[in-house]
Formats: structure tokens, C-alpha cells, sequence
């Protein structure tokens, strides 16, 4: 994934993270006005992206159609090598024990190497909204940050897959950063990666199969 850049200059600062129940998402979209049928059957993506920043932090909202089953992006999304952000040197996995009403919770700690070494992690928390995991019909990904660098304090999205129609999952994610030398272009583009990843990353189906 592309486009935050990790230099060490000035940053903002929040005061820190709102409690908040991760097993429902930290910002609600619906992933179906960002895909819809055409009167010729094809389908479509009619709304625009928005991006923009306030005084704490830039932010990015996108969604479109993706031709791909919704298992297999689900896959993708359990792919760390595909979900891994870009500039990134390499990274540490835990997987824990899930929220109650979760299927999948993944500590992620992520390392930048460049004039100094930078960590932080990420917990990735994923929700089967619709369906069951066996068979989902519509799954919701809350990721945040939640420790590490002081150069990117606050980092929160969410991250909606709904299937629409064989082969057709509609995606909608909202990102919203505070790091060093980021732009709301940086917060757009990272979602732009992720639909670029669901859409032709390989999945690791090991965590999604069931019995």
C-alpha cells in the first residue's frame, strides 16, 4: 500500500482514543451506494470519493464495486502481505483471541527503518455483520492504532465488503490519519491501495476456513 510517508518532521498531537466498542464499526457506511446495478445489468460505482482534514487529522471516505467474491477478499484482508502498508520494512503478527462477536483479531506491529527505526501497532478487528463466517454475506473491519510512534498518533478506519451479486462485492472504507508529511490525498490513496489489494491480492483462506 502506497503514499504515507513516514519522514520524521512536525506533528500534531491528539489527546488520545474515545472508548470504543470494536465489534461495531467506528464509522458507519453502507457499502451498497457505493455499488449499484445499471438498468444493462453491469455494475457501477456512482459517488465520488471525499477527503478533506480538520484541525486533527486528515481523512478519506471511498467505496466501489469490486468484481471478486466476497470470501475472496475476505481472504485478502487475512493476507498481511497484501494488507501491508506501504514503506513498511516488515512486520510482526500476533493473532489473540477475538471480541466477543468478532471472528478475527490481529495485532499487527508495523517498522519503518529510515534515518531512525519507527513502530507502531495496529489492531484489526473482524465482525461478520450479515451471514455466518462459514458464509458471509457482508463483513465489517475496524482497524486502529494503538501504540508506538509519537509521529503517528491517531490512525482509525473501517473497512465494509458486501455481497451484492455473484462475483460482485461492494466496498466502502473511511481512513482517517494524523502523521508526519500526510495529506488527505495520503489518506485516499491508502484506501485506494486497499481496493486495489481486494481486487487482485492473493487471500489466505487458512483463518476463514471452516468445517
Amino acid at each position: 500500500m502506497k503514499r504515507i510517508s513516514f519522514l520524521v518532521v512536525l506533528f500534531l498531537s491528539l489527546n488520545g482514543f474515545a472508548e470504543t466498542d470494536l465489534t461495531k464499526p467506528i464509522f458507519e457506511l453502507n457499502p451498497k451506494t457505493f455499488c449499484v446495478m445499471n438498468t444493462d445489468g453491469s455494475w457501477t460505482s456512482p459517488i465520488a470519493s471525499i477527503k478533506g482534514e480538520t484541525n486533527d487529522f486528515y481523512f478519506a471516505e471511498k467505496g466501489q464495486c469490486v468484481s471478486r467474491s466476497l470470501v475472496d477478499i475476505w481472504g485478502v484482508t487475512h493476507n498481511q502481505d497484501e494488507m501491508l502498508w506501504d514503506g513498511v520494512d516488515y512486520f510482526f503478527t500476533n493473532i489473540d483471541e477475538p471480541l466477543k462477536g468478532a471472528t478475527h483479531f490481529y495485532d499487527i506491529q508495523y517498522v519503518v527503518k529510515q534515518f531512525i527505526t519507527v513502530r507502531w501497532n495496529m489492531h484489526w478487528h473482524h465482525v461478520v455483520m450479515d451471514g455466518t463466517p462459514k458464509e458471509p454475506k457482508k463483513i465489517m473491519i475496524n482497524f486502529q492504532r494503538v501504540s508506538g510512534t509519537r509521529y503517528i498518533p491517531y490512525w482509525e478506519g473501517t473497512i465494509f465488503l458486501e455481497e451484492v451479486a455473484p462475483g460482485i462485492t461492494a466496498v466502502a472504507i473511511r481512513n482517517q490519519i494524523n502523521a508526519t508529511r500526510t495529506t488527505p490525498d495520503d489518506a485516499e490513496g491508502a484506501i485506494l491501495d486497499l481496493i486495489d489489494a481486494f481486487a487482485n491480492g492473493a487471500p489466505n483462506f487458512t483463518p476463514i476456513t471452516y468445517p
